[in-house]
């Protein structure tokens, strides 16, 4: 797990030196990974004591966790609706490909692997973004960037086998 943090941290590590925010951007995600974790260890506990629909419990954990993020993006500076058609079309693109796609994942692989498994797969979101930001974005990515990507995948796949043995 600190080996795919370590990777998640190169991939980062960039915007540390131009943007101000970029720490509690970090920390904040590595809290929200946190509370994924928790949430996932929820559901794998109701799944223990009864056979539950993960749809709509997995909803349900959407529409808290939503709840629960609106005041800070009320009390943010940062506009709070993307501001042209071009950012509606990336927020789509981030919510159809990486919310619903990794969450479709998530409920259909929640039976199936450990919960240490699961997170670290989650830890593929940020590669995926570096995919999107270089392939469609033409987003300049650093050496650094894409070593963080490596030990991210890296480390997935060694928590894998660490699983199987």
């Amino acid at each position: 797990m600190l080996l795919a943090i370590i990777g998640v941290a190169l991939i980062a590590s960039p915007e540390f030196s131009h943007n101000q925010r970029a720490l509690w951007g970090f920390a904040s995600g590595i809290l929200s990974g946190a509370a994924l974790a928790l949430a996932m260890s929820c559901v794998r506990k109701v799944q223990d004591y009864e056979n539950t629909a993960l749809l709509p419990l997995m909803c349900l954990f959407n529409l808290f966790a939503m709840l629960t993020a609106l005041p800070f993006a009320f009390l943010s500076d940062a506009p709070f609706m993307p501001q042209t058609g071009n950012s509606w079309f990336w927020v789509a693109v981030y919510g159809i490909v990486m919310q619903c796609g990794a969450w479709g994942l998530v409920i259909y692989a929640i039976r199936r692997l450990s919960l240490a498994l699961t997170g670290l797969i989650l830890l593929s979101e940020p590669v995926a973004a570096i995919m999107i930001d270089a392939v469609w974005l033409d987003k300049a990515i650093v050496p650094l960037q894409w070593l963080g990507c490596a030990v991210t995948l890296i480390a997935i796949y060694l928590g894998s086998l660490r699983r199987h043995a």
